[in-house]
């Protein structure tokens, strides 16, 4: 049994050429995105309390559209910012500002420090520089992939 392929017949080699260029692409996208995942999986450990931020690390690719993403899901990691709902991840990458935090609820915070519990009316937090974990999951996946 055997298969022609006629390099003659410009219809099949177009057809061939898009075919093969396109698996090649799907491909690439497929391992660059894994890639950056597990990268920014490591980054994402270091702010690790209860592990949510990691677990909520994903990422997926549109094989029709041609892209990757890797990101954070919002599932149980949305706090209150300026009467909107955010994910703190967004706090973790990018920093935050000094700022006052005080209690909505209840008349005190209460909060852990050199394993004893604080209780204080407000607290001025100092601010965050912030750790742009998936940035640099991406740019050293980048530099990997450039050397190879």
């Amino acid at each position: 049994m055997r298969i022609k392929i006629d390099i003659n017949d410009p219809a099949q080699l177009e057809r061939y050429t898009k075919n093969a260029v396109r698996a090649i692409f799907e491909d690439l996208l497929i391992r660059i995105t894994e890639g950056v995942y597990r990268l920014a999986k490591i980054g994402a450990s270091k702010h690790s309390r209860t592990g949510l931020m990691e677990h909520n690390l994903y990422f997926k690719v549109n094989l029709k559209q041609l892209y990757g993403e890797v990101g954070i899901d919002d599932r149980g990691m949305l706090v209150d910012w300026r009467g909107k709902k955010v994910n703190y991840a967004e706090f973790v990458h990018f920093g935050t500002r000094p700022h006052l935090i005080k209690p909505k609820r209840a008349k005190v915070l209460r909060f852990v420090k050199d394993g004893k519990f604080i209780f204080a009316k407000e607290v001025h937090h100092p601010g965050y520089k912030g750790d742009p974990f998936l940035y640099r999951a991406l740019e050293k996946y980048k530099q990997k992939f450039l050397r190879s």
